[in-house]
């Protein structure tokens, strides 16, 4: 029986074993260089890797980057998963429920009876085994309801990851286009520094020939003085938006590698756009978020017929098999002044009890104070909450397609006007040098002059800047993939697809921003 026992656990804990090494979630680890507690003995040689050999690195390049090393939307990923998993638990309503049972026991029982000297006991030993077999045939088609609940709320958060990517993808933008404006207010701070230079070295000569007064020489050094405090201010804008831009790319240094470099800010301000219609359009049937909040309003909808399946019978089959083993063995003896005078034979016993039984059994709740009824009543006004929700997402939605479309048209036409500006502003200031030069004006036109031309350069900059943000908003808005990378292809299942011939509108771009 102890071979037998053995043989038993043996294989228990072996088929244990193999389920828990099968059914284990398997995904790639968190890189240990952004868990520690230490930050200077970090093995920093996987995420060098995302840089290895790269010169410039290009919006298109931080997007694609990010999505595959961001640890919030990497979150989302394996929440994704685990409603999946949730999806799957409730379809093993419908498998029949299939259990196995062991017990054993063993004791010892002694007496001794003082009155006749009698004195015995017996020893026996029990096991008990068993297969049974439970399937809930019938009940109110809950277990579907429940199910296809679950299968929206699955399809919810594939939604709602596909929109933290969507929201990613814009941030990594905007952390982007602030490097490329730091770069371009630091170039800018370079260039006035170098022209107050240029005259500050001119007016010292001029200064040491008698030809200018002292307080001239002062006015280039505070000029210059104040261009390098704005150089620093910019270098300190483009730490801030670099350090930004690595950890939206997951990188742990926190800061990206001196040889990443980025392009000068470019923007053509005569490419076209397409009328706001179309745009609206590709948001009502791209965004993730509203797709999300749909699937919100279908998994509320299955709630709510579940509710119903309460007041139906429910109707249960069973099979089983049980096997009861018993083994006793009793003895027992007489004794007087502590000589045996007689003994009684130990008896043994055996059996072996196996049963087969099956059968059906139903349960109807006629009254349970009214319990199902407020169910069904609080059902339908989540329902009823779900579709005001999507309601007030879908007036968001538009909301921010026409600001982020209206903000793109007039970040067009501001930047038309600054690059004019600074045109203009430039000629001005280049003829008022040579005219102070020739003492024809004063230093304060000068002055005036140099702080129009970089005032100019900051607004130009800053408006093309501010149509690259305004074109990372409608994107996001639209939820249009710019960066060409087939994000379905790793994570996303069961999204709403776009409508071909809508995005072809807007990549077609048929009307211009005038």
């Amino acid at each position: 029986m102890n071979k037998k026992i053995k043989a038993a656990a043996f294989w228990s804990v072996a088929a244990a074993a193999a389920f828990a090494l099968n059914g284990c979630y398997s995904y790639t680890p968190v890189q240990q260089s952004m868990v520690g507690n230490s930050f200077t003995e970090r093995n920093l040689s996987k995420s060098n890797d995302m840089f290895a050999n790269m010169k410039y690195l290009s919006l298109n390049q931080a997007q694609e980057i990010a999505v595959l090393n961001n640890p919030s939307y990497i979150s989302a990923y394996h929440a994704v998963n685990a409603a999946k998993m949730r999806y799957y638990q409730s379809l093993g309503q419908f498998a029949p429920t299939i259990s196995a049972s062991f017990s054993m026991q063993q004791g010892h029982n002694a007496y001794y009876n003082k009155k006749n000297y009698n004195s015995g006991g017996n020893r026996n030993f029990n096991t008990s085994s068993g297969i049974n077999a439970s399937w809930l045939l019938f009940d109110g088609l809950s277990r579907y309801f429940q199910a296809m609940a679950y299968k929206h709320n699955y399809d919810y958060t594939v939604d709602m990851e596909e929109n933290s990517r969507r929201l990613l993808m814009q941030a990594v933008a905007y952390a982007y286009n602030d490097i490329l404006l730091a770069k371009a207010e630091r170039g800018i701070a370079i260039s006035n520094r170098d022209f107050q230079m240029v005259n500050l070295e001119a007016t010292r000569t001029k200064l040491t020939a008698g030809a200018v007064a002292q307080s001239e020489l002062l006015n280039f050094q505070i000029k210059t003085n104040e261009a390098i405090s704005a150089q620093i201010a910019a270098e300190y804008s483009y730490d801030q938006a670099i350090f930004t831009l690595a950890a939206l790319m997951g990188y742990s240094d926190g800061v990206l590698p001196a040889n990443v470099e980025f392009d000068d800010v470019a923007v053509n301000l005569d490419e076209p756009i397409s009328s706001i219609d179309v745009y609206l359009d590709t948001a009502l049937n791209n965004r993730p978020d509203l797709q999300a909040y749909r699937e919100a309003v279908e998994s509320s909808k299955y709630s709510l017929y579940n509710t119903y399946s309460t007041f139906s019978p429910t109707v249960t089959g069973n099979v089983g098999f049980d096997l009861n083993t018993n083994s006793a063995k009793n003895y027992g003896y007489t004794s007087k002044k502590g000589s045996i005078t007689s003994t009684t034979d130990a008896s043994r016993s055996y059996y072996n009890n196996a049963a087969f039984s099956y059968g059906l059994s139903a349960n109807w709740v006629l009254f349970n104070g009214g319990q199902r009824y407020n169910a069904v009543r609080e059902a339908q006004a989540t329902l009823a909450g779900s579709e005001f929700d999507l309601a007030s997402q879908w007036l968001t939605v538009v909301q921010e397609v026409r600001t982020a479309y209206a903000n793109y048209v007039a970040s067009v036409k501001q930047a038309r006007v600054y690059a004019m500006d600074l045109s203009l502003v430039k000629e001005q200031r280049d003829l008022v040098q040579i005219e102070y030069d020739t003492g024809s004006v004063a230093l304060p036109r000068l002055n005036e002059a140099q702080t129009d031309y970089v005032t100019a350069e900051m607004n130009h900059a800053a408006a093309l800047v501010s149509i690259q943000n305004a074109k990372a908003q409608l994107i996001a808005a639209t939820n249009i993939d710019s960066t060409g990378y087939n994000f379905d292809d790793r994570y996303a299942q069961g999204l709403t697809p776009v409508d071909p011939q809508v995005v072809a509108e807007v990549e077609a771009t048929a009307e211009s921003a005038e």
